[in-house]
């Protein structure tokens, strides 16, 4: 005889073995994303999405040709003075999100976040934007 779970535990069995199950759907391109980018960090739920560290623009567009070249296409361009983010449609259907972070640090870097102003408050808020070669940029390719 099996065990008898109580509501509440059998409520989160079920949405686990869910989980398990949307996990499953994104196998394929997660895949296709470590074959075409080993080096490169993704996390996964029931989507994919790379943060990185980017030096330039140049990084962003290559990885886009890539991704284009091997059936995942760019869905959506998000414009955000800090942050921009690419949304493809993966290969086998998983949303592919790409989101790099800018850092200020590292030479070699052509695109920074540099300070343009600030918000006062209580406290001094900076506000940055985010600029590569000298001017605002983030292509929508």
């Amino acid at each position: 005889m099996g065990i008898k779970y109580c509501p509440e535990v059998k409520a989160r069995m079920d949405m686990y073995k869910q989980k398990i199950t949307e996990l499953r759907k994104v196998n394929d391109d997660a895949n296709l994303c470590k074959k075409l980018f080993p080096e490169t960090h993704f996390w996964v739920d029931y989507e994919i999405n790379y943060n990185f560290n980017a030096k330039s623009m140049d990084e962003v567009k290559n990885m886009l040709k890539i991704f284009a070249k091997n059936g995942v296409m760019l869905n959506k361009f998000t414009e955000n003075d800090v942050r921009p983010e690419w949304v493809l449609n993966g290969k086998y259907g998983t949303k592919i999100r790409i989101a790099p972070y800018w850092t200020t640090e590292e030479a070699g870097a052509t695109c920074r976040l540099v300070q343009v102003g600030s918000n006062t408050r209580t406290y001094e808020e900076p506000i940055y934007k985010l600029m590569c070669d000298g001017k605002e940029s983030a292509p929508k390719e």
